[in-house]
């Protein structure tokens, strides 16, 4: 089965297709086509940024397709300082890695050691009606870790990152391949619908 993974990070793609190894499935990739469609993740949540990418790239190429989005939540810190999904900008400005290590280490210095975890979204999109979608509790990374110092992406941090993906992807893409191969009475009619999925 063949399914697009709506994301233009070629590093993503490829950590997607490895934990996803062994399921029988074709991963496309946005790389394969001429044209992709600019898309502004412009959603105050990483649901929102994820469903905002699914829907855009469906609607461009009709075929399955799932995205994923994150934001960074850091516990010490007041609610309108949190990063969420913009974790490099400060309003409208668009942080450099250096200004970002030193705009989290203000914040450190002010409120002190620092815990984050990362909330991560999905959104699967079959065809107009058939949308499944998460973001909830099992798709966060692991709670009471300290930040990671922007700029400096370490093995731990990349596991601590894909972690949560791993089962609820694999479901998801699980209940993409039943739903393909049902009759259309055996998914749910109505859009946005929560995968709530258990192993």
């Amino acid at each position: 089965m063949e399914i697009l993974y709506g994301t233009t990070n070629p590093a993503k793609w490829s950590a997607m297709c490895g934990q996803l190894e062994g399921l029988g499935l074709e991963i496309r990739s946005l790389r394969e086509f001429e044209r992709v469609p600019e898309v502004r993740e412009a959603g105050k949540d990483p649901l929102e940024n994820a469903r905002i990418k699914a829907r855009t790239y469906w609607q461009a190429y009709h075929m399955p397709v799932f995205s994923c989005d994150s934001g960074l939540y850091i516990r010490e810190i007041p609610e309108e300082l949190q990063p969420g999904v913009h974790v490099r900008r400060r309003g409208e400005y668009s942080m450099s890695d250096e200004e970002m290590t030193a705009y989290y280490a203000g914040l450190a210095k002010k409120y002190g050691r620092l815990t984050a975890r990362y909330q991560n979204a999905i959104c699967l999109v079959l065809d107009e009606t058939h949308v499944y979608e998460e973001m909830s509790p099992e798709l966060t990374s692991e709670n009471g870790r300290p930040t990671i110092p922007p700029g400096r992406r370490t093995r731990t941090h990349t596991r601590a990152f894909w972690r949560p993906f791993r089962k609820k992807t694999t479901w998801l893409i699980c209940w993409t391949s039943f739903s393909t191969a049902a009759p259309r009475n055996r998914t749910s009619g109505s859009q946005n619908t929560p995968l709530n999925l258990r192993p």
